[in-house]
């Protein structure tokens, strides 16, 4: 082992054993703890399963996957993009998921996954966890759409390179995190058919508990509801592509939700009518 390899371990052993004693304290309750941020240690080490450092390559596991976020509007775009970007139907259904996923009505969520980091090289591989190995049918793995066939790292890799070659551990590993996390919906996660993917392969056959008052104010915010009004009025159902009807329940995507159709276009039509005022998040300045 080199002197570099020799010295990464020691770090990580460190690290590993300041996680353990930080665990210990946090489980008593310790209020007056203060050697960490305590919602920096929880968001950053509860998600790492284990480190290792072999032959100059860190391998950072992450046995029970990461919960995703939609993310989108860097900094900066000038509002005539946004609200270009918000013409379209397809990205306004988009923020409404975003949104939804932003309150914890509706979770994504990756399968197990390692990543890899070396001089010229740094990749994330997904594997099973033991519920699915032991728990019969093997779905397709959840990736983070970025490494769908893309492996794409953008300026992620640059950042956990330098932080690594620095032996700032903290760093490299929250720089992980964060890119795993998000969905950026400005590039290839801009897309409903790719979201309803990862969707579908978070909750398989369960159903999205959503509340319905919620989502039909986002709905009429976004400016969306007409479409699903008139298609239910000419049709007593749903049919779009974003979200649609089986056997009276309201489905986004691939997934059932808990929500009665019937019901649901009741509320929709009653919010519509109580709604007052311009609707700026579907890129609007009126109504």
């Amino acid at each position: 082992m080199s002197e570099i390899e020799q010295l990464i371990e020691e770090i990580i052993n460190e690290k590993i054993d300041m996680v353990d004693e930080l665990k210990n304290r946090l489980s008593i309750g310790d209020k007056d703890f203060k050697l960490v941020d305590k919602s920096f240690f929880k968001r950053v080490f509860s998600d790492v399963t284990d480190v290792e450092c072999i032959d100059g390559e860190l391998i950072v596991s992450f046995g029970r996957g990461v919960f995703m976020s939609l993310d989108g509007y860097e900094l900066g775009t000038p509002d005539y993009i946004r609200r270009a970007r918000l013409g379209h139907i397809e990205y306004r259904w988009i923020r409404i998921i975003s949104e939804l996923v932003d309150l914890g009505l509706i979770f994504i969520k990756t399968s197990p996954f390692r990543i890899f980091l070396k001089k010229n090289e740094l990749y994330a591989e997904y594997y099973y966890g033991i519920e699915q190995v032991f728990g019969g049918d093997i779905v397709p793995l959840n990736k983070n759409i970025h490494d769908n066939g893309y492996n794409c790292w953008g300026g992620w890799g640059g950042i956990a390179r330098s932080s690594f070659s620095e032996l700032k551990m903290e760093q490299t590993i929250m720089t992980m995190i964060q890119r795993m996390r998000q969905l950026n919906i400005e590039d290839i996660s801009g897309s409903m058919r790719r979201i309803n993917d990862v969707i579908k392969k978070t909750y398989l056959e369960k159903t999205i508990e959503l509340d319905p008052l919620i989502l039909a104010r986002l709905i009429v915010e976004y400016d969306v509801q007409q479409w699903l009004i008139d298609d239910y009025r000419n049709s007593s159902r749903l049919d779009g592509d974003f979200i649609f009807s089986k056997d009276n329940k309201l489905y986004i995507g691939n997934t059932e939700t808990n929500i009665d159709l019937k019901e649901f276009m009741k509320l929709l039509e009653t919010t519509v009518k109580e709604y007052v005022g311009p609707k700026p998040k579907a890129g609007r300045d009126g109504d």
